[in-house]
């Protein structure tokens, strides 16, 4: 089974760019590494975003059972994704926009992409990403170009290793796909009719949750994270 949590920081009645003095609490308990990166993004509402990510990577944990969960537990190597040893399955996140998503799976690896639909000259990107194998016309609009897209990148986060110029290496059919001499299965959930949003995993027949969580509920559970944190 894979967990989906998403937030729309678009549609709280919480202003987003209120939470700018508290981003350096919030990614206090990351690792070194990753904490100094997200205080280096520019401009400020991506180090928010990024940090609300982690935060409802650690509230989706808690949810799912792991209460123990802290995010100074995550391990970082290089460019590979981040792990975490205490599950059997994997995580992941993404952001576009104000659509902030994670997935949790309970087994196997699992990636996920959201992208906001907009205009842009997709026949040129299409071209630029697709595989000889892809069955999508080269004439695109840009949702199907989105479409396409999200489905490559959550298999290439699944994998873990490569970056979004791997593209043309994923060859997607419908809802699998393969890349690097493994078959990924495709799922698509629905987060805003502006968005679109696929998940992948090295597991077929997956059931998906869906949960949508509010600012007030993440700051909630990195609060008394923290709390725990300052006691240990």
């Amino acid at each position: 089974m894979i967990h989906v949590y998403c937030i729309r920081t678009d549609k709280q009645s919480v202003s987003v760019s209120a939470l700018e003095p508290r981003i350096a609490s919030i990614v206090s308990i990351l690792p070194a590494v990753k904490r100094d990166r997200i205080l280096h993004i520019r401009p400020s509402l991506g180090r928010i975003h990024s940090a609300l990510g982690w935060c409802l990577l650690q509230f989706a944990f808690h949810d799912c059972g792991y209460t123990d969960f802290a995010l100074s537990q995550l391990l970082f190597v290089g460019n590979r994704k981040p792990r975490w040893e205490g599950t059997k399955g994997d995580f992941n996140l993404s952001h576009s926009a104000a659509l902030i998503a994670c997935a949790v799976s309970e087994a196997g690896r699992v990636g996920i992409d959201c992208e906001r639909i907009r205009t842009i000259n997709s026949p040129a990107l299409l071209r630029r990403i697709q595989s000889p194998l892809d069955r999508t016309s080269s004439d695109a609009d840009p949702r199907t170009f989105f479409h396409l897209w999200t489905q490559k990148e959550a298999v290439i986060k699944a994998e873990g290793n490569g970056g979004v110029w791997d593209m043309r290496h994923v060859s997607v059919d419908d809802a699998k796909a393969d890349y690097r001499d493994l078959r990924w299965y495709l799922y698509s959930v629905a987060c805003g009719d502006d968005y679109v949003t696929h998940i992948a995993s090295d597991i077929a027949d997956q059931s998906i949750t869906m949960r949508a969580v509010s600012i007030e509920q993440l700051l909630g559970d990195t609060g008394t994270r923290d709390q725990r944190a300052s006691m240990d």
